[in-house]
């Protein structure tokens, strides 16, 4: 049988537990403390300083940058981002696009007008020829909840 009783006061105290919040703020500062504030954070470039100068090597021999990829063993991608962002320019971004399945401005107006006379979402949906799950969601989006 164990006593318990020989470790009383042995123990150490565990450590506080920090909030996920806490916790990040504190790593964060911790890293900043050891690499710097002009440390770069993320995913290293793919092109690296040496790879850099030997593409420029490439290029200036006449070479493609098709080709001068493709001996580097770089995505022309790759090349492209690393030479905009060398020049200044802010990285692109994609554009949003339009869901191909959104309903006309039009339609929008008559669920809305039909809701606020009170018609149930079923009935909506037959008037317009909808879905029933496309009155309900577009209404949700719209702000208006369901009705019990």
């Amino acid at each position: 049988m164990t006593d318990f009783t020989q470790n009383i006061g042995t123990i150490r105290p565990q450590p506080r537990a920090l909030s996920s919040g806490r916790f990040q703020r504190v790593a964060v500062a911790r890293w900043m403390e050891r690499h710097g504030s002009r440390a770069r954070v993320g995913r290293p470039s793919a092109v690296t300083p040496e790879l850099e100068v030997e593409g420029l090597r490439l290029l200036k021999a006449g070479s493609t940058v098709s080709a001068m990829c493709a001996a580097l063993g770089v995505d022309r991608s790759s090349w492209y981002r690393f030479v905009n962002r060398a020049a200044g320019k802010k990285p692109r971004r994609r554009a949003r696009h339009r869901r191909s399945n959104a309903i006309s401005a039009a339609i929008e107006k008559q669920i809305l007008k039909l809701d606020r006379e009170g018609l149930t979402r079923v009935a909506i949906a037959e008037r317009l020829g909808l879905h029933i799950n496309t009155v309900v969601k577009y209404l949700l989006r719209a702000g208006r909840p369901r009705r019990r």
